[in-house]
């Protein structure tokens, strides 16, 4: 594994990382969701430098893209935070995901991704 760092959750997890500034993204989009109130959530890790930008992204749901931004303070390097929003979903689709724009050399790590219908 490069980076050797552990993943918030079991052993696997995605990374994101140059030695050059770069903005990167990863999503999903679900299909088949019925129509109502859905959270989405993930974990978020970052090193070195802070990120410009960190968030999650939800958008394809009916409404507008919705952005759940990580705590970009210093105190929070090397820190799991946990990223959590909610839509009503009333297009059968939602797309989920974490984009991140950061400097050269700043390493952002994602965990855990879920997508759960709100009974």
């Amino acid at each position: 594994t490069n980076p050797p760092e552990s993943a918030w959750l079991g052993n696997n997890r995605v990374y994101f990382w140059s030695n050059n500034a770069y903005q990167q993204s990863i999503h999903q989009t679900v299909f088949g969701l019925a129509a109502g109130m859905y959270r989405f959530e993930a974990w978020v890790r970052w090193k070195n430098s802070p990120p410009n930008t960190l968030r999650g992204e939800v958008s394809n749901y009916g409404g507008d893209h919705l952005y759940i931004n990580a705590d970009l303070s210093s105190a929070k390097s090397d820190t799991w935070q946990y990223l959590s929003g909610i839509v009503s979903v009333n297009t059968g689709k939602t797309t989920v995901g974490v984009y991140a724009d950061a400097q050269a050399g700043t390493t952002v790590h994602l965990d855990d991704f879920r997508l759960t219908a709100i009974p």
